[in-house]
């Protein structure tokens, strides 16, 4: 709770929080959430090896995308990072970056691809989440917020955010799924797929615990996780697609699809408009804080 205070990306809020706490007023304008329209979004996640950050792990890459069909296709966390964080080389991770690029470009496809690799900002190596369109450009970069050593904590949110078929979107990486403000303020703000990227071998019903509450905000929730292959360091598997029930009296979300611990690929379809939003719903459940919470979703939103 103390990291999650002091982070710069949520310091702020945390603070307002405090003083709102002693009696302390404040007046935030209201902001209508980020708007999504009616398309539905064709969801893969492909549970798969973490590879060598290389070309060579570039090509086995492109290989897993192939002949996958969707509009959003999401790869594990630090999926481009069998190697060890201390020998990756700035300018060899350009190169692998554009190679995804590329893969993507030439694939053809119209899908937006998610992928995680490290990446170095002034000297200190990011755990990040690349999001590239169908053309190979770089729509974002997320770096985690609530990496550990040897990774260097990302400092802010807003780039978390991208959409898939003008539908907002968001992608987390790790542990980041125990910070679960972060998933209530994007619902609030207006996110309709949340995206949490994994490279895990804690114990799968456990982990499963932490994924459903951070996927209570009525989002398509996508938690995608390496494999290991016997691998000493790798991920175990068992990624899942949380959706929110249509009947409103289940308040726990419901699996579209889930893996076993090899590697396969799970897909799910975010629908628009049968249920009620987190956006909608949540400032009359939050109203005696109303404040604080439309101050942290504008915050953190775009």
């Amino acid at each position: 709770a103390l990291r999650r205070a002091k982070h710069p990306a949520l310091a702020s809020w945390w603070k307002l929080g405090a003083e709102l706490l002693e009696g302390g007023q404040v007046k935030v304008p209201e902001h209508p959430p980020l708007y999504s329209g009616n398309e539905k979004v064709r969801i893969a996640a492909i549970q798969m090896e973490a590879v060598a950050c290389s070309v060579q792990g570039v090509s086995l890459v492109e290989r897993a995308l192939r002949g996958v069909e969707a509009d959003l296709i999401v790869l594990p966390e630090r999926v481009l990072c069998a190697d060890s964080i201390e020998s990756l080389v700035e300018e060899d991770l350009e190169v692998v970056i554009t190679g995804v690029r590329d893969a993507v470009r030439k694939a053809g496809m119209a899908t937006v691809v998610v992928v995680g690799m490290p990446w170095i900002v002034d000297g200190g190596v990011r755990n990040s989440a690349f999001v590239i369109a169908p053309d190979g450009s770089v729509l974002t970069r997320y770096d985690q917020v609530s990496a550990r050593p040897p990774f260097v904590p990302g400092v802010e949110l807003k780039p978390m955010w991208f959409q898939v078929n003008g539908v907002w979107c968001v992608v987390t990486l790790g542990e980041d799924h125990l910070w679960d403000e972060i998933a209530e303020l994007a619902a609030l703000r207006g996110a309709q797929i949340l995206i949490n990227m994994n490279h895990s071998s804690v114990d799968p019903d456990r982990r499963d615990i932490f994924w459903q509450a951070f996927s209570m905000f009525r989002t398509t929730s996508v938690f995608v996780n390496s494999v290991s292959h016997g691998r000493r360091s790798g991920g175990n598997g068992c990624s899942v697609i949380y959706d929110t029930p249509i009947d409103t009296r289940i308040t726990y979300p419901i699996a579209l699809a889930r893996a076993a611990e090899a590697a396969s690929i799970i897909s799910g379809v975010y629908s628009p408009g049968e249920i009620p939003t987190w956006a909608e719903r949540g400032p009359a459940r939050l109203e005696a804080m109303g404040d604080w919470w439309r101050y942290g979703a504008q915050l953190i939103g775009p």
